[in-house]
């Protein structure tokens, strides 16, 4: 029988699609306080969160300064793709609710 072969598993494997949706408001508002705000939870939560996105992607995804946050190469690539990873979800969201 033929050896079954695993793929070296991605990083971003062991988040979920809120941490996605997370980050994509991240990205977004450029603001910890304003995404809290959207959440309605302490922004502690929503840098911790931040912080558990960037260990699991190995990588700074935001540079944050006084003035604000902005994106560093890796979490613009992040932005991109989990915004298109997003929009499947809620592509499958959608066919799944027509055949209910």
């Amino acid at each position: 029988p033929e050896t079954v072969r695993t793929a070296r598993s991605a990083r971003t494997a062991a988040l979920t699609l809120d941490d996605f949706a997370l980050f994509a408001r991240v990205a977004e508002l450029r603001n910890l306080s304003a995404v809290a705000r959207e959440r309605d939870v302490p922004p502690s939560q929503v840098s911790r969160a931040l912080a558990r996105i960037e260990a699991a992607c190995g990588a700074t995804l935001v540079h944050r300064t006084t003035h604000g946050l902005s994106l560093t190469e890796e979490g613009e690539a992040l932005a991109a793709h989990g915004g298109q990873l997003l929009a499947v979800a809620a592509q499958i969201d959608a066919e799944l609710d027509d055949r209910r």
